[in-house]
């Protein structure tokens, strides 16, 4: 706001799309030049790339106006630049839109809704953009106030930069446009989609589902926050390419990095599929990754593949701590006998037994489709969930579903060379 006794703008990296700055505000309007930090007059070609320089028309139509360097907070400057914006004055998780709308695949694009350049009659997503028109400031004057332009990130030169553009007087856009940046000209920021690596908790509101990108293949599943915690509430696929058998092809350069996962983890030897029982028995079944895939359920993991190889042998009874979750996600924490663990919490209560599905496990959305044994699917009534937690070498608790009564249990085991599904669990 350059009605700012300070004249000065400060964001940091906490609630913004940049990292801690204070910059000094300059007037894009010649008639309130002087007010706002060291320099005397508006801002123009001599300045505007490298000052700060904003006008607050004080109409919430009309908005703020922005020179490129005020709209970057700093990080695009000098007339010389051909730099694209990475950082700007966004909130966090937006940033300034890409284009031209001639490129396929930018924000501007996308808005668009074409490749077409020239003047265009607004498309869905144009229309519903709400556009203005204002006008664009340069040299302190107020200009084109039948239009309306915007910024984007994408250079058109070293001095410019790429703009939608919207006429009034026709309802038209133009979305391959180049500006000089020291002009002021409005911001419309667009968001990053969260995906499951990236989302915090405290973004989805409890008992809301959202639908989330895994950033490793690009798969979408739908989360929902449950009892103060994220919980899938569809099947993990990862490793699968959507038919009834196929493993792998779907993680390019076939591994999982400490980065986008849990763990880093090495697909290059193709996974054996639990339906080949040399695979999946007590003789191999401990420590060869085995899974297999549904175009329906998703996918069933043995526990050396749930865990990505960590946890192995037929005696071992450690906790698992990695597995094959997104980042920021793993293998829930069991039995709910045990206060404080996420099935307890998924549960809503410590009983044993069979139980009628609460709250919590209502919103689990549970799927049948039974469990892999010896190279053999059983009990497809039933839909079973592995936990991070041991009962012995052997066993590992997991999440049960009864489809004939609607009833759960969350303290049964099984065998590690059993294929059972995972759903991840975000705390």
């Amino acid at each position: 706001d350059t009605g700012s006794a300070s004249g000065k703008m400060t964001i940091g990296d906490s609630n913004s799309n940049v990292t801690n700055k204070s910059i000094d505000l300059y007037s894009l309007n010649s008639s309130n030049a002087g007010s706002f930090g060291a320099y005397s007059g508006h801002c123009d070609t001599t300045n505007g790339y490298n000052y700060a320089c904003i006008y607050d028309s004080g109409s919430t139509t009309t908005g703020v106006w922005y020179n490129y360097y005020a709209a970057t907070a700093g990080t695009v400057s000098t007339n010389s630049n051909s730099t694209a914006a990475s950082q700007d004055i966004c909130p966090k998780n937006w940033h300034l839109p890409t284009g031209p709308n001639t490129t396929s695949g930018t924000d501007i694009n996308k808005l668009v809704g074409n490749t077409t350049s020239g003047w265009q009659n607004p498309t869905t997503g144009l229309t519903a953009f709400s556009a203005v028109a204002g006008g664009l400031y340069g040299n302190g004057s107020l200009l084109g106030t039948g239009y309306g332009y915007w910024w984007s990130a994408t250079a058109g030169s070293t001095a410019d930069r790429s703009y939608l553009y919207y006429d009034s007087s026709n309802g038209q856009f133009l979305g391959t446009y180049n500006y000089s940046r020291y002009v002021g000209i409005y911001v419309r920021c667009v968001m990053t989609p969260p995906t499951m690596q990236s989302v915090a908790v405290s973004d989805v509101a409890e008992g809301e589902e959202v639908s989330l990108d895994d950033e490793r293949d690009g798969q979408t599943y739908t989360v929902k926050k449950i009892n103060g915690q994220l919980w899938m509430t569809r099947n993990l696929a990862i490793g699968c390419n959507g038919s009834g058998s196929t493993y792998g092809s779907s993680v390019s350069s076939k591994s999982l990095t400490s980065s986008n996962s849990n763990v880093s983890y090495d697909w290059s030897t193709p996974t054996a599929l639990l339906s080949t029982s040399a695979n999946s028995s007590p003789a191999s079944g401990y420590t060869t990754a085995a899974m297999r895939c549904s175009s329906t359920y998703g996918a069933w993991y043995n526990y050396a593949t749930a865990t990505a190889g960590t946890i192995t042998g037929s005696s071992n009874n450690n906790a698992a701590t990695k597995d094959i979750c997104p980042a920021g996600w793993h293998l829930p924490t069991g039995p709910n006998t045990t206060s404080g663990r996420d099935i307890n919490k998924l549960v809503g209560n410590a009983s044993g037994g069979w139980q009628a599905a609460t709250t919590g496990l209502a919103a689990f959305s549970a799927v049948v489709g039974g469990y892999y044994n010896n190279g053999s699917l059983n009990d497809t009534g039933y839909g079973y969930w592995w936990s991070a937690n041991a009962l012995n070498t052997t066993f590992r608790y997991y999440l049960v579903y009864n489809s004939s009564v609607s009833r759960f249990d969350g303290s049964s085991y099984y065998y590690r060379y059993f294929g059972f599904y995972v759903r991840c669990v975000r705390s």
